[in-house]
């Protein structure tokens, strides 16, 4: 995104729509949706990377309660 688009926002305003943006991003990884877009059958042991990507989701929620309680504090 351009830089100017956060012209005559405040640091915090700022703060807020980056942690905003992230949360929608974590909320719109489906590890099953990635997992067909990147290797589909063509990956040697699919049930592990499809564990891997499992895991990231697992992994992002938590990032995502820490990013909201961030944002419930402003």
């Amino acid at each position: 995104m351009p830089v100017s688009q956060f012209e005559g926002m405040t640091s915090k305003d700022i703060y807020i729509d980056l942690l905003e943006r992230l949360l929608a991003v974590i909320d719109d990884f489906e590890p099953e949706e990635k997992y067909n877009e990147l290797v589909g059958d063509e990956y040697d042991n699919p049930e592990e990377f499809r564990e891997m990507l499992n895991q990231d989701k697992e992994e992002l929620l938590e990032k995502a309660k820490e990013i909201k309680v961030e944002l419930d504090k402003l």
